[in-house]
């Protein structure tokens, strides 16, 4: 069908589009004085300019967990510092 400018119409999706999940892998930094401490940054953005990139240290992918309002955090701050606790 054409309009009378001689464009098709604009087509409606008819069902709205799924919000889908993503999961981000950040990148994880683990203290180097005390191995409980944790900072996550967004992927590749490296740490802050405040803190001493000597006293931390990159970790593996997967192996830190995160702190639940890391995302919030590093979506407003650029980064999150929490402490892994050793559970029972």
């Amino acid at each position: 069908m054409l309009t009378s400018i001689g464009r098709e119409p604009l087509r409606r999706y008819c069902c709205p589009m799924m919000n889908a999940t993503v999961k981000i892998a950040y990148d994880v930094y683990r203290g180097k004085t005390d191995p409980s401490l944790r900072l996550a940054t967004a992927p590749g953005a490296r740490l802050p300019a405040h803190v001493n990139a000597k006293d931390w240290v990159l970790m593996p992918a997967g192996k830190s967990p995160l702190h639940s309002d890391a995302p919030k955090e590093i979506g407003v701050q650029g980064y999150c510092f929490f402490q892994v606790s050793k559970g029972k």
